[in-house]
Parts: C-alpha cells; sequence; structure tokens
C-alpha cells in the first residue's frame, strides 16, 4: 500500500462544535500534529480528543481541553500517533480555529 505524507485533515467547526477531523483508514496507523490558528482579532480556545476504535465521546479522550490561543497566533501540537479507527476530534469556543492535521499516514 501507498504512505501518504503531508496534510491528513483540516476543518474550521462552527463554535461551541466537535468536529471530527482524521481518522486513519484501516491497515494504516498515523504519525500527526495537529496546528490550530486563530483567523480573530480576539483570543479563542481549543480542545483535541482522540478517540480510540471509533468510540462516542468521553472526558478520558481530551488530550487538550480549553487551551487558550491568542487573537492571530497559531499553535502546533506535539507529536500524537493515532491507529486505524481512531478519531482526532477538535473544538472551538468562539469558532474562529482552523485545525490543520499533517504528518505520515503509513502501514501499520
Amino acid at each position: 500500500m501507498t504512505d501518504l505524507y503531508g496534510v491528513l485533515g483540516q476543518a474550521a467547526p462552527a463554535a461551541g462544535v466537535l468536529a471530527d477531523i482524521y481518522t486513519p483508514p484501516v491497515g494504516k496507523v498515523a504519525h500527526i500534529r495537529i496546528a490550530v490558528a486563530n483567523r480573530a482579532a480576539v483570543p479563542d480556545a481549543f480542545r483535541v480528543a482522540l478517540s480510540v476504535d471509533g468510540a462516542a465521546i468521553t472526558t478520558s479522550h481530551y488530550v487538550a481541553y480549553d487551551m487558550p490561543i491568542t487573537e492571530n497566533d497559531s499553535v502546533l501540537s506535539g507529536p500524537l500517533v493515532v491507529n486505524a479507527g481512531d478519531i482526532v476530534r477538535v473544538y472551538s469556543s468562539l469558532g474562529d480555529l482552523t485545525f490543520t492535521v499533517t504528518g505520515l499516514e503509513e502501514d501499520a
């Protein structure tokens, strides 16, 4: 199978909406980073959750919760590893954030 390197998912969820942004396909593992960009001139806050094997969201899935991001700023997560079927979810308090998942998707 072919490895995929680069942008794996993007989302700009509405305010208060937890959105699925990326799920590795069957037979793949992904080494990812998540970039968060605040497009507004006001501070916002974000959440990132990793739900193993497609599980419904619970509080234990959050790797970032209501993290502040200043106006017109961006942040990059540390490296994360997700397996086939795991769901990466993102959330913006005010709806002014863009999320981009980048990385390497390879055979498991």
